[in-house]
């Protein structure tokens, strides 16, 4: 009984050893990456702005030898007449878009005329985004092949040497064992 399971477990181990084989890696499968690339542009630019103007219209008297800016409601009766012709009106003044209207003075015979408007500063800036997008697709490289290196070769050998050699000592013992309890 004993040698018929020592037989046995031999026999088995002698299968396993036999049927075991090299496991081959499995590929990676196709891969896909996308790249998104964003570009930012800054751009500025100075605009410029439309001429403006305003005016200013009055009538001047001379009063006393010296010149008179004709404003008020007297002013002009006493102008048209002493100026049958001329018929004088108030006077006027119209301010442009941005331009403030004209501030008049006549001092001592000089007219000084007054007109102002702040300062403009016009500046714009603005960002432009652009995005770029790609997809790039990876496939793995087809398997290459290698010479086995003389170790790996010496390893086979030795290996087919000792699977003969089991295999015969395996039969021998068998033939052996059969022998021994008369069935051959």
């Amino acid at each position: 009984m004993k040698t018929n399971l020592f037989i046995f477990i031999f026999s088995f181990l002698l299968g396993c050893l036999l049927l075991t084989s090299c496991k081959s890696k499995q590929l990676p499968g196709e891969t896909k990456e996308t790249i998104i690339t964003k570009t930012e542009i800054v751009k500025d630019t100075i605009l410029t702005v439309e001429k403006d103007s305003s005016f200013y219209s009055a009538y001047i008297d001379c009063v006393n030898g010296k010149p008179v800016l004709v404003q008020s409601e007297k002013q002009i009766k006493d102008y048209n007449s002493k100026n049958p012709g001329r018929n004088a009106k108030a006077p006027k003044s119209k301010s442009g878009k941005s331009l403030n209207a004209p501030i008049v003075n006549l001092q001592d015979g000089q007219l000084k005329i007054d007109c102002q408007i702040e300062a403009q500063k016009i500046f714009f800036k603005w960002k432009e985004v652009y995005e770029k997008q790609w997809e790039i697709t990876h496939k793995p490289l087809p398997p290459v092949e290698k010479s086995l290196t003389t170790y790996q070769n010496v390893r086979i050998w030795i290996g087919n040497i000792f699977i003969w050699v089991a295999g015969i000592a395996a039969l021998a013992f068998l033939i052996r064992f059969l022998i021994s309890k008369k069935l051959i």
